[in-house]
């Protein structure tokens, strides 16, 4: 069992390191972690971020993600502004740099998505997703 997820786990990030290098999102600002796409995705998903609502929706405390953000922000990725509406809120958003990964984790997502759909009968989808929601529960039980 050990090396079977081992492979895929592997073959996952290998197909999304592919995916982000093919659309060049990392090209002259090295490669962007696992933890720097939490980030970048936080961002996308929140209406106003700030790098208090970021720590709140990542579960870390706001200097880590103040640091994080700094960081991603000396690579391009990120800006800071001051809100039209609150001039004491300073405001986050993603940069042309910063959403490209985003835009290709999703196209990762969706030929992962469709790889699976063409290897597995409908049944053995079902059952795939079923583990997979057990599993997850279970993992974020833990990370809890």
């Amino acid at each position: 069992m050990q090396s079977t997820l081992m492979r895929f786990v592997g073959t996952l990030d290998t197909t999304l390191r592919n995916t982000l290098d093919a659309a060049g999102t990392t090209a002259g600002h090295g490669r962007l972690t696992v933890s720097q796409l939490r980030y970048l995705e936080a961002i996308d998903r929140l209406e106003h971020p700030t790098v208090s609502s970021v720590a709140t929706c990542l579960g870390v405390s706001p200097a880590s993600a103040s640091t994080a953000i700094r960081n991603l922000e000396a690579g391009g990725h990120v800006t800071k502004a001051t809100s039209e509406t609150d001039h004491r809120v300073v405001v986050l958003s993603l940069t042309h740099l910063g959403l490209a990964p985003i835009r290709a984790r999703a196209v990762a997502v969706a030929e992962y998505e469709a790889f699976i759909e063409g290897a597995l009968t409908e049944e053995d989808h079902e059952a795939l997703e079923r583990i997979m929601a057990i599993l997850i529960d279970r993992f974020e039980a833990v990370s809890a």
